[in-house]
């Protein structure tokens, strides 16, 4: 079996030797609708699929993966939770028995002034901060590449001001110095000491660029330049990440969860609870989703519009496909006779399909490979338009050389199968017919032809309509 499929490889590749102008269209035309396939596959991948570069990112749960970010004041929300108080925090993390560890962030960003040691005469450098609790790194699962992390210990009004840097800043700020580690930074007016640096590839639970800076949350009021919000109740300023106990589920998680959130409520209302509080903490709940993916608003806002490029670019195929279809039907007519003796001499009808099946095959595979070529220019290319900064793995992985192999497989039997059927029902007598007189091989030549070319107009018409049609 494999000497047989050996053979008709050899045998193909010979074929399209042979004829160069029509091998060079059919990949061609194979090559832009595959290609096209895989890069917005490729980009679909990296947007919605990937997970973070950390320790079991499966086992991660965001308490809320909304892109916003910001702060909210006042009564505690009513219904679901997506931002929470210090007090809040602290309570759920002390109180639940379904997760490994409890992480909180600040929901955005600190603007820094950066002023470096021994660097009195020098202007200021601008930066981006984090504030982080102390457990964070190790919620996350994440190693220094240089350094420490920060830990609970760091995390205390008390305790000496630390920072870590990206990779990053690391490189381009700090010149990659290997001695930084240990070095004193001055931010927003506050002397920090520089501990360690994070790996090249992470670039925290944002899918964005990565901050500058991870900076304790008990330094909140030197970072943020503000009076402290770590004990009020009514400051609503923390996102929570949390890690799964082996063998704990999701629901399982997400009901230990609003146990204590109620809890904390409940405490917080104090012995005079009026039966209008008591309903609206009955009320109060948080929604856990999968962490594992992070933050991402790109996926938030690009998922729909992936999801349609995807089909569109499906269509694409299609009509590729049946323009090389329509091509191997008009150069079925001139190995008529090749296929009819090859019948006359014992070849099997299922034979016959198998070796032009490999011809299409082997066609695709051509288009396949010139395919991913394409694709990674394209990739590049719609990544510098609308996501340049965000630190998108766009690199071809098993997933998506799997997805360009199999869709590159189904274009071969897609195309070529038609024309393949039709040429192994060829009969010596009619082909040696058609060969003196071409009237009856126009009839068996285009049978299929005029299907085919509705089909590539129906399809084109669709994506034109689409194109055309306004957006909602």
């Amino acid at each position: 079996m494999i000497g047989d499929l050996s053979q008709d490889i050899r045998y193909a590749t010979r074929m399209l030797r042979k004829s160069p102008g029509f091998a060079a269209v059919a990949v061609l035309s194979l090559a832009l609708g595959i290609g096209a396939n895989t890069a917005i596959f490729t980009l679909l991948n990296a947007v919605m699929l990937k997970p973070l570069p950390v320790h079991a990112p499966d086992q991660l749960v965001l308490f809320s993966d909304s892109p916003s970010e910001g702060t909210s004041t006042g009564d505690p929300p009513k219904a679901k939770w997506g931002l929470f108080s210090y007090p809040s925090y602290g309570y759920i993390r002390d109180h639940n028995e379904s997760l490994n560890g409890l992480g909180a962030f600040r929901s955005g960003e600190a603007r820094l002034s950066v002023r470096t040691e021994g660097g009195s005469g020098e202007s200021a450098q601008r930066a981006q901060g984090h504030l982080v609790s102390g457990n964070y790194f190790d919620v996350l699962g994440v190693s220094s590449m240089m350094g420490r992390l920060l830990s609970p210990e760091d995390d205390a009004a008390s305790a000496r001001p630390a920072a870590v840097i990206s990779h990053r800043y690391w490189k381009e700020k700090c010149n990659a110095d290997p001695l930084v580690v240990g070095k004193s930074v001055t931010l927003n007016g506050a002397p920090f000491t520089i501990v360690g640096v994070t790996p090249p590839e992470f670039f925290g639970e944002r899918v964005r660029r990565s901050p500058d800076f991870w900076l304790p949350l008990a330094f909140q009021p030197q970072v943020e330049m503000h009076e402290s919000v770590l004990s009020d109740q009514k400051v609503y300023w923390l996102s929570l990440i949390g890690r799964l106990k082996p063998g704990v589920r999701g629901e399982q998680a997400q009901a230990n969860v609003n146990v204590a959130l109620q809890q904390f409520l409940t405490d917080q209302a104090g012995a005079k609870i009026t039966d209008e509080r008591r309903a609206s903490i009955q009320n109060s709940y948080v929604e856990l989703t999968p962490g594992g993916r992070g933050i991402s608003g790109l996926r938030f806002f690009y998922s729909e519009p992936l999801r349609m490029l995807m089909a569109i670019v499906a269509l694409v195929l299609l009509i590729a496909c049946a323009n090389v279809g329509n091509l191997l039907l008009s150069r079925s007519a001139s190995r008529q006779t090749e296929m009819s003796l090859r019948l006359a001499l014992g070849a099997s009808r299922a034979r016959v399909v198998r070796q032009l099946l490999t011809e299409s095959v082997v066609l695709a595979a051509v288009g396949g490979a010139l395919g991913l070529l394409l694709a990674g220019w394209g990739v590049d290319a719609l990544v510098t338009l609308v996501a340049r900064t965000s630190p998108l793995d766009v690199h071809p992985d098993a997933l998506v050389l799997g997805f360009t192999a199999g869709v590159s497989l189904l274009a071969g039997v897609v195309f070529g199968l038609a024309p393949a059927l039709r040429a192994s029902r060829t009969d010596l007598s009619s082909a040696l017919k058609a060969k003196s007189s071409r009237v009856g091989g126009l009839k068996l030549r285009f049978g299929l032809a005029p299907a085919l070319i509705v089909s590539q107009v129906a399809l084109s018409l669709v994506l034109l309509i689409r194109g055309l049609a306004p957006d909602k």
